[in-house]
């Protein structure tokens, strides 16, 4: 499978010490969020990581945050989070466009307030707009409004570090299409318990989240007037297809935090005027991402054996085939690596597109 070692580099991102024999080591790698990382080194390794010190495992680069030695064996045990993770080092704003697609935003947010999270240049990889979308950012954590953002669109994000050029690379991706039906264009994924790359599937369908109308609060006006709207899943098509119309009724309620001052302007003649219009259209820019976030969630878990297990990436797009589940096309969107011993496993994450 993938690598069984890490490399241990230091706060400043350089070389710090190798370790080939590890007790056990398991990582995740996530399509759309940062991974964690945990292993246990020997009591006899000759060079210890601290928290603040990089993990390099599985070509994914993991911020240290724990570090512990059994006082009964020696062996220290380490942990941490992907270092996408490092996002949720900075705040945002609240902010408002109408000129960005909801992919290009995340972009301009990573951009714009993510380089001193990271000990080295960083690169971001904007993708081309798709129309004025009237997007309201909120304040908060960086890395949990990036991660919000191009969940909604059902993207995922890409963090990648370069020993060589030493820079960072942010990008967001919709992933590689590895299908049957894509076979000229991509090497194939094709995940079947008849051909001995996948086994154990099990399948889950998650509705504790799911909404299909949301009231959004917004704020107060000067005469004490609530200014909030309700909308509707039905009014919208989101990614992954569903058929909002059969549902029952299940509502939700949000405060927006989007305040009327950004939506006032001055008129020209010495006063203001609030953009009523704008302002709504901004209200139900910020429902319409709760409702793609709360969708019904139909997940599988699956361990890959063989060739799948060391060519799948997250994000792939792939063929399911199964007894189990008449799924046909799934996103690989979580995958873990678990090494101890002489065992090995590769644990999927899938999500059903179709």
């Amino acid at each position: 499978m993938n690598e069984r070692y890490v490399r241990f580099l230091d706060p400043e991102l350089h070389f710090k010490a190798m370790c080939t024999d590890l007790v056990s080591l398991k990582y995740t790698k996530r399509f759309c969020g940062a991974g964690e990382f945990e292993c246990v080194v020997p009591a006899f390794a000759s060079s210890a990581p601290e928290p603040d010190d990089f993990a390099v495992c599985g070509g994914e680069l993991y911020v240290v945050e724990k570090v512990s030695r059994s006082s009964l064996t020696g062996e220290i045990a380490v942990c941490g989070r992907g270092a996408l993770s490092l996002l949720s080092r900075r705040i945002v704003p609240l902010g408002f466009t109408r000129r960005r697609s909801v992919e290009g935003e995340a972009c301009d947010l990573v951009r714009t307030y993510a380089a001193s999270a990271f000990p080295a240049p960083i690169d971001v990889d904007t993708p081309e707009g798709s129309g004025a979308v009237g997007l309201v950012v909120e304040a908060g954590d960086l890395y949990e409004r990036v991660v919000r953002l191009v969940s909604s669109v059902r993207k995922g994000v890409s963090l990648t570090w370069d020993d060589s050029s030493r820079r960072f690379g942010f990008a967001v991706t919709g992933g590689v299409d590895r299908r049957l039906s894509n076979a000229d264009e991509n090497d194939v994924l094709f995940l079947s318990e008849g051909f001995g790359t996948v086994a154990g599937v099990s399948e889950v369908t998650d509705k504790s989240k799911y909404i299909n109308r949301v009231t959004v609060r917004g704020s107060m006006t000067s005469d004490g007037t609530v200014l909030a709207t309700t909308v509707d899943a039905s009014d919208y098509v989101f990614p992954d297809g569903t058929d909002d119309s059969a549902e029952a009724l299940r509502e939700g309620y949000v405060k927006s935090g989007i305040g009327i001052t950004m939506f006032t302007h001055d008129d020209g003649e010495g006063g203001r005027v609030f953009d009523r219009e704008a302002y709504f259209d901004a209200l139900r820019e910020r429902g319409r991402e709760e409702l793609a976030l709360c969708r019904v969630s139909l997940s599988l878990e699956a361990s890959l054996i063989g060739d799948a297990a060391e060519s799948a990436n997250v994000g792939d797009l792939c063929t399911l085939s199964t007894p189990a589940s008449d799924v046909g096309t799934v996103r690989v969107t979580e995958l873990t690596y678990e090494y101890k011993g002489d065992r090995e496993r590769c644990v999927a994450r899938l999500l059903a597109l179709g």
